[in-house]
C-alpha cells in the first residue's frame, strides 16, 4: 500500500499458489490485484480494482482472466454505507460480462 496524499491510496497484491505434491509448479494460480482509492470527501469515496488471474493445470494450457470493478461509496453514518458498483470481466473462452450492483452495508461492531 502506498498513500499519495490524504485522499488517494494505491494498493497492490501478488499471490502465487501451487500444491505441495508431484504437481508442484505444474499446477498454479497467479493473481495480481491493484486497487486505487480516492476520497472525494470524508463521506464519499471512489475505488477501482483490477485483477489479472492466470490458472494453469498440469494437463491444460494456462487460462487468463481479467476483472475490473469500479465502486462509488457514500458513508451515511459511521455504521451505514451505500455502494454502487460496476464490474467488467473477460476470461479466455467465455463471453464478456458486465454487472451492476447496489449494496447497503451496516457495521455491527
Amino acid at each position: 500500500s502506498r498513500p499519495f496524499s490524504w485522499s488517494t491510496q494505491i494498493n497492490t497484491h501478488l499471490q502465487i499458489n501451487s500444491p505441495f505434491s508431484t504437481d508442484f509448479a505444474r499446477d498454479y494460480t497467479l493473481t495480481q490485484e491493484v486497487d486505487i482509492i480516492y476520497e472525494i470527501t470524508n463521506r464519499i469515496s471512489i475505488s477501482t480494482l483490477n485483477t489479472i488471474r492466470m490458472v494453469k493445470d498440469r494437463d491444460r494450457d494456462a487460462r487468463l482472466s481479467l476483472v475490473s470493478s469500479n465502486n462509488f461509496t457514500f458513508f451515511v453514518e459511521n455504521q451505514i454505507s451505500l455502494t454502487i458498483g460496476e464490474q467488467i470481466s473477460k476470461a479466455k473462452g467465455l463471453p464478456f460480462r458486465q454487472s451492476f450492483n447496489f449494496t447497503v452495508n451496516y457495521r455491527i461492531f
